[in-house]
């Protein structure tokens, strides 16, 4: 793998959830009371700022609407300290996932209008990217892309200078990054994301770890809950186990915290296992809040540890 650097392109999802949370089970063809809050989203985003969180040079590269919910996400950009390289788009609405909420945790129902990210083709990214990239050497993209940009990006990507990272995000969306391995400089997936990509369907992690890096990922990590990690960098590997969340409040944002928090540590120098360590502390702290992005407070914190 070579050395990440210190400024970074976050490429993709950016968009609200608005979060319902029902007071008690639902009543369906009737009106129910509920709790509702926006939450800013979207893999780029949540990566992005944990990355800058801990001193990465974030800018974050996508398409919003010229709507309430695209100004919103400008002003996330500003308070988390991330480069704001939006791009508004008229007509459009900002991307957005709602979701219903059982009051025992349970998803009712789900409804996503991310329209927009199919806009992202091969002739968005020649006129929004490159200006972007003029002074990153680093772009991480996410699943969530269409595979016609990911392909793009594929056919573009040249040996250095650019360190070129993904997030597999799910299963369903995973394989649209085939075209991205062979070269890919570090991956990010969970045990099920990494079945997908690499027809694996029982394989354990660290056959997949050998079949993706055969496939030319040069370096990866493989999540799966609370057991260890797996990951690889080369023709090295091992295994890290996560500390246990003693009260665990919410997945949402964890594998993001991750992401971001690898990245920034791996520009500081330091070797992808004391990484990995760092975004898994990243990652504990999201489990045991509500809400995907842990206090920039928290995350210098970790740092220190």
């Amino acid at each position: 793998m070579p050395p990440c650097p210190a400024d970074f392109v976050f490429l993709g999802g950016a968009h609200l959830d608005h979060e319902l949370r029902l007071a008690r089970p639902a009543v369906m063809g009737s009106s129910n009371p509920v709790t509702a809050r926006a939450i800013p989203g979207g893999t780029a985003l949540n990566s992005a700022g944990v990355a800058a969180s801990l001193g990465m040079n974030c800018l974050l590269v996508s398409p919003i609407g010229e709507d309430a919910a695209g100004e919103v996400l400008q002003g996330i950009c500003r308070e988390r300290g991330i480069g704001d390289g939006l791009v508004v788009t008229p007509g459009a609405n900002t991307g957005s996932y709602t979701v219903l909420i059982e009051p025992d945790g349970e998803v009712l129902i789900g409804a996503a209008d991310m329209a927009i990210y199919e806009g992202i083709d091969a002739a968005w990214l020649e006129q929004h990217l490159p200006l972007h990239q003029a002074g990153a050497k680093g772009l991480l993209a996410t699943a969530n892309l269409p595979a016609g940009a990911l392909s793009f990006l594929a056919s573009h990507k040249e040996p250095g200078p650019v360190f070129l990272a993904a997030a597999a995000v799910s299963p369903a969306k995973a394989p649209r990054l085939l075209p991205l391995l062979d070269g890919l400089d570090l991956l990010f997936a969970n045990l099920a994301e990494a079945r997908a990509l690499a027809s694996g369907e029982n394989a354990d992690a660290p056959t997949l770890a050998r079949l993706l890096a055969a496939r030319g990922v040069r370096a990866g990590i493989i999540t799966a809950g609370s057991n260890p990690v797996t990951f690889w960098n080369g023709t090295q590997s091992g295994m890290i186990a996560p500390r246990p969340v003693a009260n665990l409040v919410d997945t949402n944002g964890s594998g993001d915290a991750l992401a971001g928090a690898v990245l920034a540590m791996l520009a500081k120098g330091r070797s992808l296992e004391s990484a990995i360590g760092t975004g898994l502390e990243a990652a504990a702290v999201c489990l045991a809040q509500n809400g995907p992005y842990p206090s920039p407070q928290s995350l210098q914190a970790l740092e220190n540890r």
